[in-house]
């Protein structure tokens, strides 16, 4: 019975943490998994048996975080003797003594307490726990005497540990760890002295150490990415760009009405003269293509801040030229144009506002522009070569509104 108040109080904790994780990106279902491989040593957990039992094993991790708190794994795990074993008084007579298979819920403690912020940390603290079954080797003989004893070679298992881990690599998709934990086993032998529960003296302690692959997502990275929040800045351009296409929509309404009332009185022509002049049937059929090519030609809205002809911009505070998170996006945006355009070369314009030092505006605009270079050719990966940083200071104002101008924008120089 406590063994299943411990279970459900678990899992209403993994509940608990999976939501208050934050909002990410779609998870696929080939997304965040991984593969590692693990050794270490274990021992039974009695005062008389810790430090003169050490016993090694080896074993395979694979494993998918669900969230970034919460996730599954499987362990497979091959126990070894370094030396000549025996259980209930009998000797085994095989090198490997069991195998075990545990199904195992993991948690991430830094996520759920100081939350995700987009990429994994470089130290992290993981929870796991889970049910497992386990086999137990030996010679032929030892198994029928086993069996006529009533001792059982196949039981169930639980695990409790802490995974020490850390991340590495240029997009963190190693993770080396270190593991303690207690490995009970939870059904007794089948007699009445040694009942099922977690009972210390049929548990072992466990020290191992793994190494952890983390493979690609669908997207190519190896973590969950968060979803890019919208401020109201952003709002307020996207409401402008849907006003810009209604307006066009209006125009192109105008164009095609104009178009048909000239097709119209081009045909009542005809009938009034009734006949058919070859030149008039050649003009119908212009403007009949014209019309059909009103209809199927796309809207391209350009927006003319002083040459710049990409969106979006990305904004900064009074007086800065660190890039704040939620301007991520728009970079990313760019670079996303960068990699489809594989010849575009970009001119990264800074700008500061009038109510800023002047004295420091051409410095504090070109600074806004490096800082924004910078994390094109870092995070992104786009080749310096083709970013150029330009200062415009304070003068080339792009909005009437001052604290709009802490801006740096884009311009494609292949267009």
């Amino acid at each position: 019975m406590n063994m299943l108040r411990d279970t459900a109080l678990i899992a209403a904790l993994a509940l608990t943490l999976n939501t208050q994780a934050q909002t990410v990106m779609e998870n696929k279902d080939l997304d965040n998994w991984y593969v590692g491989l693990h050794a270490g040593v274990d021992a039974q957990a009695t005062h008389t048996q810790i430090t003169s039992h050490i016993n090694p094993l080896a074993g395979l991790r694979i494993g998918r975080w669900v969230t970034p708190i919460f996730g599954l794994a499987l362990d497979a795990d091959a126990h070894f003797e370094n030396k000549q074993a025996h259980h209930y008084n009998q000797c085994l007579g095989t090198a490997v003594t069991s195998m075990n298979w545990t199904l195992m819920g993991t948690t991430n403690i830094g996520n759920w307490v100081w939350g995700y912020r987009g990429e994994p940390r470089a130290w992290e603290a993981i929870a796991v726990y889970g049910f497992g079954w386990s086999h137990l080797f030996g010679n032929k003989g030892l198994r029928n005497r086993m069996k006529e004893g009533g001792f059982n070679t196949n039981f169930l298992t639980w695990r409790m540990g802490l995974d020490i881990a850390f991340n590495f690599g240029d997009s963190k998709q190693w993770q080396a760890y270190i593991e303690p934990a207690i490995h009970y086993r939870v059904n007794g032998n089948g007699h009445e002295g040694d009942p099922a529960g977690l009972n210390i003296n049929r548990a072992a302690l466990r020290l191992t150490a793994g190494l952890l692959f983390k493979l690609p997502n669908q997207d190519g990275s190896r973590h969950f990415r968060l979803a890019p929040l919208r401020n109201q800045q952003e709002l307020d351009r996207l409401n402008e760009a849907v006003n810009l296409l209604r307006m066009d929509n209006e125009a192109k309404d105008r164009l095609l009405a104009d178009k048909n009332a000239r097709i119209t009185e081009q045909d009542n022509l005809l009938a009034a003269h009734d006949t058919i002049i070859p030149q008039q049937d050649e003009r119908i059929r212009q403007l009949q293509m014209e019309l059909l090519d009103a209809r199927s030609r796309p809207t391209e809205i350009v927006f003319d801040m002083h040459g710049t002809n990409l969106q979006p911009s990305v904004l900064f505070r009074k007086g800065r030229s660190n890039i704040d998170n939620a301007q991520l996006p728009a970079i990313e945006r760019i670079a996303n144009y960068m990699k489809r355009n594989t010849e575009a070369n970009i001119e990264v314009r800074g700008y500061a506002s009038l109510d800023e030092d002047p004295d420091k505006a051409d410095q504090l605009s070109l600074q806004r522009a490096e800082a924004v270079k910078k994390t094109l050719v870092k995070r992104y990966k786009i080749n310096v070569d083709r970013i150029a940083a330009i200062g415009m200071g304070a003068t080339n104002q792009v909005y009437s509104e001052e604290e709009f101008n802490r801006i740096v924008t884009f311009n494609d120089n292949t267009r």
